[in-house]
């Protein structure tokens, strides 16, 4: 085979013939990290969306559901009753319950620095999953978002091909 060149591409034309490799380059751009989907746009609400979930843990990972009794229903508000799981005292608080009127409802005693207070085991998770949930979609859209930008720009990595097989 005989290829007419000039004898100013004939160096980096034997170079090519020889490794095989016809488009030279790096396949990411220098001094781009591995994350780098992850912008501030993304990061922010998925560190929000890790906080609530650290409070949701910490509040019903550490709290302990106790029996209480109703004592008073306040238009889905209601003040009950428990002894204390750790100290054995006397404690009320207001919880949501929706229509119980009287009697038992298990809620859950919250650990420090919130001893003494109740929460329900109903309508406080869903209240503290919407933002949650609201706040991951967020960050995974903008995180997919910046990726799905970015990978135009991005080059793939040259594929070496055989030496009887190079492609001028």
């Amino acid at each position: 085979m005989r290829f007419d060149v000039t004898t100013a591409y004939a160096p980096a034309l034997l170079t090519m013939l020889r490794t095989g490799n016809t488009t030279p380059g790096p396949a990411l751009p220098a001094g781009r990290p591995a994350w780098r989907w992850l912008s501030a746009g993304a990061l922010v609400p998925l560190l929000l969306t890790a906080a609530l979930l650290a409070s949701v843990g910490y509040t019903y990972g550490l709290g302990r559901p106790v029996q209480a009794t109703v004592a008073a229903n306040d238009y889905g508000r209601c003040r009950v009753t428990w002894t204390d799981p750790w100290d054995t005292t006397p404690r009320d608080a207001k919880v949501e319950c929706g229509n119980e009127h009287a009697g038992p409802l298990v809620v859950t005693a919250l650990q420090w620095p919130l001893r003494g207070r109740a929460v329900d085991r109903t309508f406080t998770p869903w209240l503290w999953g919407f933002p949650i949930v609201l706040l991951l979609a967020m960050g995974l859209t903008t995180a997919a978002a910046t990726l799905i930008r970015e990978a135009g720009s991005w080059r793939l990595p040259a594929t070496p091909r055989p030496p009887g097989q190079a492609r001028v």
